[in-house]
């Protein structure tokens, strides 16, 4: 899982087994994410995070 910011990578994750993550390293705002698994990707722009919260976000790989 790579979190984008404008262009620059800010963060990189390995999920669990059910594809979820956790990070203390994000501001509040919009991101990219970017998934890559077995030869497979997929990407979602516009993720709003907030602070203090659980953001569920679903990512179709092709």
């Amino acid at each position: 899982m790579r979190i984008i910011d404008d262009g620059i990578v800010v963060d990189l994750q390995t999920t669990n087994d059910h594809g979820e993550f956790t990070s203390r390293l994000l501001f509040a705002g919009r991101y990219r994410l970017e998934v890559v698994t077995d030869g497979v990707s997929g990407t979602v722009d516009g993720v709003e995070v907030n602070l203090g919260r659980t953001t569920a976000v679903t990512i179709s790989v092709a």
